[in-house]
């Protein structure tokens, strides 16, 4: 994972494009990370290049952004509205990846889709990016298939933990937001399994 907290914009910038280089198109489509204005705006990028899907057998991009009161209110609304899946950080159900407390969930009027797990893609980065309780993840987008533009997998097969895969597919993508409304900050993020 590469953190970029010190980095200049324009750095961010080359590592958002060459991230997006690397993976098929389909992801950018509803996720809120669409544009190198939003990478521009916001003061932290985190990505798990890729490459590290040899190790991690998933990667992903993150960005965090503070709001002013309205422009958060404002990106609050956009993610209610476009949302498939709202979870709050006391669901015991939710399906974050790297998480190795990921319980079997038997509640069968609620579908989890994979969220990334911003706490350990920000291992090496600032630990007080998000409050400690409060927390909800909107997932904007989820679909199954491969979507890494170079990787074969059929020869280098990557398996996450049952607990994550009896739940979810065995290849896919998921975006969405993390949202800390006391800070009025929101994590975009990307992942791909």
């Amino acid at each position: 994972m590469i953190s970029l907290n010190a980095c200049s914009q324009n750095e961010n910038i080359l590592r958002y494009n060459e991230f997006r280089n690397a993976v098929i198109s389909d992801v950018f489509i509803s996720s809120p990370i669409k544009e190198n204005k939003k990478i521009e705006d916001c003061y932290t990028l985190a990505i798990d290049f890729p490459a590290a899907y040899e190790f991690l057998g998933y990667c992903g991009i993150s960005v965090v952004c503070d709001y002013d009161s309205t422009l958060f209110v404002d990106a609050l609304n956009l993610l209610e509205k476009n949302n498939i899946g709202k979870y709050n950080d006391n669901d015991k159900c939710k399906l974050l990846i790297t998480d190795s407390t990921t319980a079997i969930c038997k509640k069968s009027d609620t579908i989890y889709y994979p969220i990334y797990n911003i706490y350990s893609t920000l291992r090496n980065g600032r630990a007080d990016v998000l409050s400690k309780s409060d927390i909800e993840y909107y997932v904007i987008d989820c679909k199954e298939g491969l979507y890494l533009k170079s990787y074969d997998f059929e020869e280098n097969p990557k398996i996450l933990p049952l607990q994550f895969l009896n739940r979810t597919f065995q290849h896919g993508f998921s975006s969405g937001a993390t949202v800390d409304e006391n800070k009025r900050r929101i994590v975009y993020w990307i992942l791909i399994w």
